[in-house]
């Protein structure tokens, strides 16, 4: 996502009083452009605004109380008036106030007072002042001016080494926690068979780690992380990629063959006729592997050919990937609840030419939250898989994941963010019910699937609209192409809406540092033609 504010408009002043618009190409750059007619009607008038500002409007800006801008005001309107003894004293009286204060706005709010009224005073005093009460004026004023800069830079210092040192707390925090939870993930002594080696052979690319970091931190900070669904051409590798999550982690591994599941119920179990000592047959409930897995918690399941499960099968599935994450089969004692730390990862061989498959119904399609593509390998990653085929590696390599230098982050949720998703999931909802005749149907995220979003963003950012909104819709279009197809289309509504939000903070940010500046510059150009008249 790109951020709000990497570029802006600044207003720049000439000695004739007339206004450019520069252009800056980053906000911590110098700033550089070239003069440019200012045709927008809105920028003319916020243009006029600023000319048209009074000294008054400039100190209601500061934020400060009503009471501290009424004296303010009342000094701005007498500090002409007043000789070279009481202008300093006044200017003293607000010097000692902002002293007193510890906001770094209300000393910087003080300065731009205190350089304002001196301003005013130096314009509009009388002539009988001699120049060495003038100088003297000009001296004190300079100094406080200069104290009132370090205080400001001494607080400001202050407060970014306490955010830096919070910021390390929290890294700390969750580093920490991190490590908790993949202790918490290594598999017990009973079921260490069921963890895979990690293979050095396997290509770990930046989204697959990416995808795995953003998933333990889901599950360490919610419990119950999103089910995955795992798409891809047949042997790009997706079973790979579950068993390579698991070994990272050192967790058990468990593969569920969705294909051999005839009966809906199966999949979590079925009654066995037992014989009892006396002969007697009775039904006792056995639990399947999918089960023990499920109310075992900290594992990694994997849902193979999730597409070759029938409708059955697929609706017995919704309530153990719901909030609840519970489910009562019939026939045993108590409901299975699906533990903590419990990863869902289904593939899926979509499309017609796979015969055999069931399509997936809406309300699981809901259900899996996030959508990774895994794409085909390329030469180089090709080369480095043949390698250790021809020469396999008799140890077991290391975990990407357990890495004491690997770094642990999350992100921020602004109001932008939500406010974005807001607007994408209202353009979708218009765009799907105004549409007509419409071969391929773009449905818009549930709120479930909108859950996932906003929390995934917070633990991968940006990589998550691929994740869990680009990627559930299909990247060609009935006709053939991806240009006109339903995950461009998405993606142009998200960039559209996103390109506005950035255009309005710039628009933002414009207003107010065309106001700062008018603030910074007011009088100066009459102070240059002055001393060249002097």
């Amino acid at each position: 996502m790109p951020v709000l504010g990497e570029t802006k408009w600044v207003w720049s002043v000439d000695e004739e009083g007339s206004y450019k618009k520069l252009w800056r190409k980053d906000v911590i750059a110098d700033l550089v452009g070239v003069l440019s007619n200012v045709r927008d009607q809105k920028m003319q008038e916020e243009r006029q605004m600023v000319r048209a500002m009074t000294q008054d409007e400039m100190i209601e800006s500061q934020g400060f109380d009503e009471r501290t801008q009424r004296a303010l005001k009342a000094a701005t309107e007498r500090i002409g008036m007043m000789n070279a003894s009481v202008a300093m004293r006044t200017l003293e009286s607000i010097y000692t106030l902002a002293v007193m204060q510890d906001s770094p706005e209300f000393l910087q709010s003080m300065q731009f007072v205190i350089e304002k009224l001196n301003e005013k005073w130096q314009l509009e005093r009388g002539l009988v002042e001699t120049p060495e009460d003038i100088e003297n004026f000009s001296n004190l004023v300079t100094k406080w001016i200069t104290e009132l800069q370090k205080k400001h830079n001494t607080i400001t210092g202050k407060i970014q080494r306490d955010m830096e040192r919070e910021s390390a707390a929290k890294s700390k925090m969750l580093r920490d926690g991190v490590n908790a939870f993949l202790a918490a993930m290594k598999a017990s002594p009973e079921k260490k068979h069921r963890v895979p080696v990690i293979d050095e052979g396997y290509v770990i690319r930046s989204s697959a780690k990416q995808i795995w970091k953003a998933l333990i931190l889901a599950a360490g900070i919610w419990n119950i992380p999103p089910t995955v669904k795992l798409a891809g051409d047949p042997g790009a590798g997706k079973t790979m990629f579950c068993q390579q999550f698991a070994a990272q982690m050192g967790a058990a591994f468990y593969k569920i063959d969705c294909a051999m599941f005839s009966e809906p119920g199966d999949l979590y179990g079925k009654l066995m006729p037992i014989a009892d000592d006396d002969g007697k047959l009775t039904l006792v409930w056995k639990d399947s592997p999918f089960t023990e897995a499920l109310t075992s918690g900290h594992c990694v399941i994997l849902l193979d050919e999730l597409t070759r499960l029938d409708y059955g099968g697929q609706n017995s599935l919704l309530p153990v990937l719901d909030g609840t994450s519970e489910v009562q089969p019939d026939g045993r004692a108590t409901p299975i609840k699906r533990a903590p730390g419990t990863f869902i990862l289904a593939t899926c061989n979509e499309g017609v030419r796979h015969a055999g498959t069931y399509e997936i119904t809406e309300a699981l399609q809901s259900r899996l939250s996030v959508v990774f593509e895994v794409e085909e390998l390329n030469k180089e990653e090709i080369v480095h898989v043949l390698r250790y085929s021809l020469s396999p590696a008799i140890d077991a390599g290391k975990s990407c994941l357990t890495d004491v230098k690997e770094a642990w982050s999350t992100v921020q949720i602004t109001d932008s963010v939500e406010g974005i998703i807001w607007e994408v999931v209202d353009a979708m909802r218009k765009a799907h019910s105004s549409a007509q005749n419409q071969v391929e149907e773009i449905l818009p995220p549930s709120p479930r699937e909108l859950f996932w979003l906003i929390r995934m963003i917070h633990v991968a950012g940006a990589e998550a609209w691929h994740w869990c909104l680009f990627n559930r819709y299909a990247n060609e279009s009935i006709g053939g192409g991806r240009s006109a197809s339903p995950r461009a289309s998405v993606i142009k509504i998200k960039t559209d809406i996103e390109s506005k939000w950035i255009t309005q903070q710039q628009q933002k940010e414009l207003r107010d540092e065309v106001k700062r500046f008018a603030e910074n510059n007011s009088g100066q150009g009459r102070v240059n033609r002055i001393s060249r008249i002097a």
